[in-house]
C-alpha cells in the first residue's frame, strides 16, 4: 500500500520576492560600474529591452550621453 501523499507549504512568494531585489540590487551594481557613475542615480525596469536611468549630478548626465 502507497502512503498518502504529503504536502508542505513554501513560501514561494517570499522567495520570488526575495530573488527580484537581489537581482535589482545586482543590476543597480552593474549598471552603475559600467557608466562609471559617481552617484546613486535613479534606475527603473521600464520593459525587458528599455532602462530609465535619471542622473543627479551634470557630469554623470554627460558621462551617460557620451559614452555609446
Amino acid at each position: 500500500m502507497e502512503e498518502p501523499l504529503k504536502m508542505t507549504y513554501v513560501d514561494e512568494e517570499e522567495e520570488v520576492n526575495q530573488m527580484i531585489i537581489n537581482e535589482d540590487a545586482d543590476l543597480r551594481r552593474l549598471i552603475l560600474k559600467q557608466c562609471d557613475l559617481k552617484v546613486e542615480v535613479n534606475i527603473r525596469l521600464l520593459s525587458n529591452r528599455h532602462v530609465l536611468i535619471r542622473a543627479t549630478r551634470l557630469d554623470d548626465y554627460v558621462n551617460l550621453l557620451s559614452n555609446p
